[in-house]
């Protein structure tokens, strides 16, 4: 499975709290699960998700992309 230009837009949009973040209750988790498929987040109960190593590198790239 390759990223798609919505995944990074997805990993851009969120919010983390120590490399955590919790997606709203009511939100649509698949677009959550892709990107636990594609190794960037790893999921820590029902509702909390995690950074894994390559998701933090996706995420610098994609903020280094973005400024310029």
């Amino acid at each position: 499975m390759l990223p798609t230009e919505v995944d990074r837009d997805l990993l851009m949009s969120i919010e983390f709290k120590r490399f955590q973040f919790q997606p709203d209750v009511n939100a649509d988790r698949r677009g959550y699960q892709r990107l636990v498929d594609l190794g960037w987040f790893r999921r820590l109960d029902a509702l909390s998700y995690e950074t894994t190593n390559l998701g933090e590198a996706q995420c610098a790239i994609a903020r280094a992309a973005c400024t310029n």
